[in-house]
C-alpha cells in the first residue's frame, strides 16, 4: 500500500505524530521527560506527514523562522555567519521535531519523506530551511538531499546552545537550499504558477478537509 505524504489537519493524524514524537524522544534520545504534546508553534507553523491508510509513519513540522523562537536564537545577531546566509538565502523556515517510526524506517521511506518534506517547503514558499539535529542525523540527511539533487550545507563549527531538555544532547546545525524536485511529478507550483501559498493554499487545504483532513503535497 503507498504511503501519503503533506499536510495535514486531521486530527487523528496529529495525534498519532505527536504519540511518536514523544515516544521516540523519549526512548531514542533518553529525554524521559519530553512531551509530544501539541506546543504553540505546531499551531502557527505547518504539520507535515507520511501516513499509510490512516496510520502515522512520521512527521515534522514546518514553521517560518520569523515565527519560531528556536529559529530567532539560531540566527541572532544576524550579523552572524548563519544570518549572513539565510539573508543570501531568502526565506527560511525551520524543520523541527522530525520522527519517523522506528517500524518504518528504511532507505526508500527516507528518501520520500525528505523528498516530499522539501516539495511541501518549496510549496509553501520557502527558499530554505533550518535543521539542528546530531552529526550522524545531519549526515543521513545530506544524504538524502545528494539523492535529488538538493544542496545541503552542516555547519559544524557554529555554536547551537540548545536550552531545557535539550541541552545536554549533541547538536549542529544545517541548512536545506529547497528547490523543487520535478522527479515526484508533484502537483505543486510556486508564485504565479499556482498562486502559491495564497488562493491555491487556501483551495488545497479546503480539498484536504473534504479528504478526511489530508493534504497532499504530491
Amino acid at each position: 500500500m503507498s504511503v501519503t505524504f503533506g499536510l495535514t489537519r486531521n486530527p487523528a493524524l496529529l495525534a498519532q505524530y505527536y504519540q511518536l514524537r514523544e515516544q521516540c524522544y523519549r526512548q531514542e534520545l533518553n529525554l524521559r521527560d519530553f512531551s509530544g504534546a501539541e506546543e504553540s508553534d505546531d499551531l502557527k507553523g505547518h504539520i507535515f506527514i507520511a501516513s499509510q491508510n490512516g496510520h502515522c509513519l512520521g512527521g515534522a513540522r514546518i514553521i517560518a523562522a520569523r515565527d519560531s523562537l528556536a529559529a530567532q536564537k539560531i540566527t541572532s545577531p544576524i550579523t552572524s555567519p548563519i544570518g549572513d546566509l539565510l539573508l543570501r538565502a531568502g526565506t527560511p523556515c525551520l524543520w523541527e521535531r522530525l520522527v519517523i517510526s522506528p517500524e518504518a524506517r528504511n532507505n526508500q521511506l527516507h528518501g520520500q519523506f525528505c523528498a516530499h518534506l522539501i516539495n511541501t517547503s518549496w510549496a509553501l514558499d520557502f527558499d530554505a530551511a533550518l535543521l539542528v539535529s546530531s552529526r550522524r542525523n545531519a549526515r543521513l540527511y545530506r544524504r538524502c538531499h545528494s539523492r535529488w539533487g538538493v544542496p545541503f550545507e552542516i555547519f559544524r563549527d557554529l555554536d547551537v546552545n540548545p536550552q531545557g531538555d535539550f541541552s545536554a544532547l549533541e547538536h549542529v546545525l544545517s541548512v536545506s537550499y529547497v528547490r523543487p524536485i520535478a522527479a515526484l511529478n508533484t502537483e505543486n507550483r510556486r508564485g504565479n504558477e499556482a498562486g502559491y501559498p495564497g488562493q491555491f493554499l487556501a483551495n488545497a487545504l479546503e480539498r484536504a478537509d473534504l479528504a478526511g483532513g489530508r493534504l497532499m503535497a504530491a
